[in-house]
Parts: C-alpha cells; structure tokens; sequence
C-alpha cells in the first residue's frame, strides 16, 4: 500500500520532518494573508504565481539553495505542499463527484 506522501516530490518529502510543521503552519497563514489581501483567493494557480515571484525575487539576490533549510527554502516547500494539498482536494472532488454520477438513482 502506498504512503499519503507517495505522491509527493522528494524535496517536498524530505521537507517535512517533524520539527518544520510549526514553521510551516506560519508560512501557509502568512502565504494566505499576502494572497487575500491583494484580493486573491488561494488556489494552486494564484500560489503558482505566487512561488515564482518569491524564488525569482530569491534568485534576484543571490540567495540559493544549500544544505539547510532556511527561512526561504521552508518558504518554498511550504507552498509547494500547499499547492500539492490543494491538487490532491481538487482531485479527490472530483472523483466523489463522478462517484455521485455514476450511482443510479433508488
């Protein structure tokens, strides 16, 4: 049987150890807050957009990824897995509504 995180990219596995989900709490409530208050609502399109303006205003001043992770690597894979949460939901949705579908009525 597959694990619930079979479905993760490695960086996303190896970014959730135990002691980051605190961390990663305040970086999804943080992601959240800068989205809605620029009027947007969180979904994978507008954090997509999000994450590239983040890691190219990273790159922009040299930081890069190494050993550790950082504040703006947890960053990073803190969005990564919200957007990988939402894809799951969205996907999960879907397949109870075609469940629902498929059901003939009594």
């Amino acid at each position: 049987m597959p694990s619930e995180t079979s479905h993760l990219t490695p960086l996303s596995r190896v970014g959730w150890a135990p002691g980051l989900h605190a961390s990663a709490d305040q970086h999804s409530a943080a992601v959240r807050d800068i989205l809605t208050a620029s009027g947007l609502e969180p979904n994978p399109s507008t954090l997509l957009e999000y994450l590239d303006g983040f890691v190219s205003g990273c790159a922009e001043t040299g930081w890069t990824l190494g050993p550790r992770l950082d504040w703006h690597a947890q960053r990073i894979l803190t969005v990564q897995r919200m957007i990988e949460l939402q894809q799951l939901e969205e996907q999960r949705s879907l397949e109870a509504e075609r469940m629902t579908e498929a059901v003939p009525p009594a």
